[in-house]
């Protein structure tokens, strides 16, 4: 595992996994609570990206590419491209979401859901499937990413780490980590289940698709 890339908020960082050599760093957003933490994987070019958005809409920033969920998408997928990446290859993690303050009767005040209805919203729109997601709830998240095994790995306030997702190519994966093969072919590292339980007891299995106040 190489060195930690912080992803503040509003921000989008892309890496490619070396062939061999020095790994690459690990993506990283830290408190992620109404924000959503976007992992995109495209597992043949091994370019790994990550978006901490901010908010469900607004109009472009430059200085802050992934302030909104739209805007945030097209970024992530601008920059991963620049490395070589192919959108029609990406598979994508939500992580984060959650509705830390209640506010009756007013769902324009709901900015997690609001969030994560966007992200899914403009992955839809261009064709990304997203293959596990843990969002929702009332907890706040950190979400870890590792861009040398494509796995996606999320900390829960109260609830500790675990393994959320395997995004990296199934064969090369199991050729270099040496997992089980019926694994392998699934995609899943061997400690990883390309599985997710959101907070509010939805499950979302790989290959499956669901077409304010910032954390």
């Amino acid at each position: 595992m190489g060195d930690v890339l912080p992803v503040g908020m509003g921000e989008v960082r892309t890496v490619r996994a070396a062939a061999r050599g020095a790994s690459p760093p690990v993506l990283l957003a830290l408190g992620l609570r109404s924000c959503v933490g976007l992992c995109a994987y495209d597992p043949v070019a091994r370019v790994a990206g990550l978006a901490h958005i901010v908010l469900p809409e607004g109009p472009s920033d430059g200085a802050a590419p992934a302030r909104y969920a739209h805007a945030g998408v097209e970024a992530l997928l601008q920059e991963m491209g620049a490395l070589g990446a192919r959108a029609g290859r990406v598979r994508a993690v939500i992580v984060g979401g959650a509705q830390i303050f209640r506010f009756e009767g007013s769902e324009r005040h709901a900015i997690g859901p609001r969030n994560v209805e966007a992200v899914e919203t403009a992955l839809a729109q261009r064709g990304i499937p997203v293959v596990a997601r843990d969002a929702g709830g009332s907890a706040g998240r950190t979400v870890r990413f590792d861009p040398e095994t494509g796995a996606v790995r999320v900390t829960t306030l109260g609830s500790g780490e675990r393994c959320l997702a395997g995004l990296a190519a199934p064969r090369m994966e199991g050729k270099r980590r040496g997992v089980d093969p019926a694994e392998a072919r699934a995609g899943v590292p061997g400690d990883c289940a390309a599985q997710a339980t959101d907070r509010t007891g939805g499950r979302v299995s790989a290959g499956q698709r669901k077409g304010g106040r910032p954390a």
